[in-house]
């Protein structure tokens, strides 16, 4: 059975959040309160995301084929209590065409 390729594209726009998390997950697989830590850090404190919010948020992406389960990265010690989560191929390509829709769109402002 052949399984049909989503199209990136049909994920757009992204909300900011969503970008955010995708961003965030770009870099490396992370757990629930590194990825809190981290968009807070990247966004100066401006999207601070409270700790349902985000879980039902990654959730929703897991079920969307974005994110997925992932083992710690290697320089994080074991702790059973924590979900690591990274971008999937079609996140990453989700990704990708945010950041090309914005980029865009910033430009024709300018």
């Amino acid at each position: 059975m052949v399984t049909a390729v989503a199209d990136p594209r049909s994920h757009l726009p992204l909300r900011p959040k969503v970008f955010h998390v995708l961003l965030a997950l770009s870099e490396q697989a992370q757990h629930g309160y590194g990825l809190k830590k981290s968009i807070r850090e990247r966004t100066r404190g401006t999207v601070d995301l409270d700790p349902g919010g985000l879980y039902r948020l990654v959730t929703r992406l897991e079920e969307d084929g974005l994110v997925e389960p992932s083992p710690p990265p290697e320089q994080e010690a074991y702790d059973p209590r924590r979900r690591y989560y990274a971008l999937t191929e079609l996140g990453q390509d989700v990704l990708r065409a945010e950041a090309r829709r914005l980029s865009d769109v910033t430009s024709w402002a300018e």
